[in-house]
């Protein structure tokens, strides 16, 4: 039976009508699920599941099966999904690779100078994978298995989060740094420093050659992802913790009060919306969904005003969530659902 979903169209949005009968009542396709879930992605067709420290691949299409790994211990970060392999790490210092076709082991590695330190936030740049273990930064060659280079940030107390965007490894701190990495060899390509070296909780967002992110200053940034030279900052209502989203040179990120929609131009600040309660803010190209998880309710979002176009209610607990091209996928603690869009 599937679980008690409600969908409602908003009413007073002129360029939209009431769109309750456009998003089906019922799912596309469901599956039971477990409330220990600690990752929910879409890629290239298919679905990654994280549960009970078991990676599943599912068909985003049908919610049919394709693989379940083995237990692979406990894992606090999604997989990394590529050609040749699936990386993962897991609590006990390690480092692994499925095959991305069958879920069979490849290898794995673990690292014996840490101590059961979790080995997290896979990341793939031109030249290799990057992990993060403790305070370290872990690069290993995809073909030869081997550590290529390690880098630690202690003196910047720790890395925060992790990202790669083509021959270059970003990392940010607690104390407010940005710092570009060469992924081929580990070395220092700049670093930029927020003026009250605010905290930055979420990793940037690259587009156009750009580095964007919000910190615990109240601003939303823009950095060359070339040298780390500020485009712009623009003061915000109140702190922002999380990353923004970039599509079609608008800025969407929202601070401790409001939900901002940011020209990436030149930082000017389109409109705002007192939303409250934000979770996420996820785009599949065509929609723009914005998820209050303590409601347990989805918006439509108008990229070009932020105004809410229709509402999608859920009476379980709302645990994670990812978009594909028209698909909204939910879990909740008993249930894995797919639902089509408007």
């Amino acid at each position: 039976m599937a679980s008690a979903i409600t969908l409602t169209g908003l009413t007073g949005c002129s360029s939209h009508p009431d769109l309750s009968d456009h998003i089906p009542q019922s799912p596309v396709w469901q599956k039971k699920a477990k409330a220990d879930a600690v990752c929910l992605d879409y890629r290239q067709g298919t679905i990654s599941y994280v549960s009970e420290n078991k990676i599943s691949l599912l068909d985003a299409r049908t919610g049919a099966t394709n693989w379940v790994s083995g237990d692979l211990g406990t894992t606090y970060s999604c997989p990394l999904y590529t050609h040749s392999a699936v990386y993962y790490g897991i609590g006990t210092n390690t480092v692994a690779a499925l095959s991305p076709t069958t879920g069979k082991p490849l290898w794995k590695k673990k690292y014996d100078d840490f101590q059961d330190e979790a080995a997290i936030r896979p990341t793939v740049s031109d030249t290799g994978i990057h992990f993060l273990i403790n305070d370290s930064i872990i690069s290993i060659n995809t073909k030869s298995h081997k550590e290529t280079w390690r880098r630690t940030e202690r003196e910047d107390m720790w890395v925060e989060n992790m990202t790669a965007t083509g021959n270059t490894v970003i990392v940010t701190t607690p104390n407010g740094k940005v710092r570009a990495i060469s992924a081929a060899d580990g070395t220092v390509k700049w670093t930029y420093t927020t003026p009250t070296h605010a905290r930055i909780k979420e990793s940037p967002v690259t587009a156009d050659n750009t580095l964007y992110f919000g910190a615990y200053d109240a601003y939303a940034y823009a950095l060359s992802a070339d040298t780390g030279k500020l485009k712009w900052r623009t003061k915000l209502q109140g702190v922002t913790g999380w990353s923004p989203l970039i599509v079609d040179h608008t800025m969407f990120i929202p601070d401790a009060y409001y939900f901002n929609g940011i020209n990436t131009e030149d930082g000017h600040v389109k409109w705002t919306k007192d939303y409250d309660n934000y979770d996420k803010i996820a785009s599949d190209g065509q929609h723009l969904v914005y998820a209050d998880k303590k409601a347990g309710r989805f918006y439509g979002i108008d990229p070009d005003n932020g105004d809410k176009t229709w509402q999608l209610s859920i009476k379980e607990k709302m645990m994670l969530w990812c978009l594909s091209k028209n698909m909204l996928y939910i879990t909740t603690p008993t249930h894995l659902s797919a639902y089509k869009l408007p």
